[in-house]
């Protein structure tokens, strides 16, 4: 880690624990930030709303909130408390971390519900807000977080377990995999290859009623493809099937895949 990173860690962990004691829990930062660089952020759980504009900067804001299905005990606050949002900034790249490193050591919060003694060791939400500049390109690394990015213009992978995901006015490439979260895309132009699949999870994904695109699409075992046109099928196997397929004249490649879950293509 190199010592300016650090500093800045320590400064952004500063805030929040002092927040935190004095009753909020909210930060806000402003990075300045290039036009066409990188925006990453690894996260757990809670969520990443993401708008764009034409500054080169990034506006961040977060929030870390106690999960009060394990109850309303103090340990929460503890949680709160020692749950880190770490920050390494520079021209080229902004790259967000939730850390709940300092965590793992806790015992498991007890407490009681509907007549029964439980224990929890769940971890806090960390909610994310940003603006940054419209052709920065976007990374996003999540377990189970509700995520929603509105117009950006450049390429964006996401990966999430079971998190929920919404993209807009999206005109870039997507490499979008999740395992049982549902998705729902709009693409305002497919000028870019893109990749978008789900093990058990429902996937929308919305085209423009012109674009030409080749159709990749994989779909296995209990899954479904629904779309506005002829379908070319072709059986594998006992219960997979695949579709190859020009669309409008052909165009970018737009890829999609599941094993149990169901694809969609609407077009607007």
């Amino acid at each position: 880690m190199s010592r300016a990173f650090a500093g800045l860690t320590v400064l952004w962990c500063f805030l929040a624990a002092s927040a935190v004691a004095a009753g909020s829990n909210d930060l806000q930062r402003t990075v300045s930030l290039d036009a066409r660089g990188t925006v990453s952020i690894e996260t757990f759980k809670g969520s990443v709303d993401v708008e764009t504009w034409d500054r080169p900067q990034a506006e961040i804001s977060a929030r870390i909130e106690p999960d009060t299905s394990c109850g309303n005990d103090p340990h929460q606050g503890e949680r709160v408390r020692l749950t880190e949002i770490q920050i390494d900034s520079g021209a080229a790249r902004l790259a967000l971390r939730s850390n709940y490193d300092r965590l793992k050591d806790l015992p498991e919060v007890r407490y009681h519900e509907d007549g029964f003694d439980a224990m929890c060791n769940a971890y806090p939400f960390v909610r994310y807000r940003l603006r940054i500049p419209r052709t920065a390109r976007l990374e996003i690394e999540d377990h189970k977080s509700d995520i929603h990015v509105v117009g950006l213009h450049a390429d964006a992978r996401i990966e999430t377990h079971k998190g929920n995901v919404s993209v807009k006015e999206h005109d870039g490439g997507l490499d979008l995999t999740t395992h049982k979260g549902d998705v729902h895309v709009e693409f305002a132009r497919l000028a870019e290859g893109s990749r978008l699949q789900t093990y058990k999870g429902d996937i929308e994904v919305a085209v423009p009623r012109s674009a030409g695109f080749d159709l990749d699409a994989r779909v296995e075992r209990g899954g479904s493809l629904d779309a506005p046109f002829r379908l070319d099928e072709r059986q594998v196997g006992r219960r997979d099937r695949v579709y190859e397929q020009k669309v409008n004249g052909g165009g970018p490649r737009l890829e999609l895949s599941t094993r149990n879950g169901s694809l969609r293509i609407t077009v607007k």
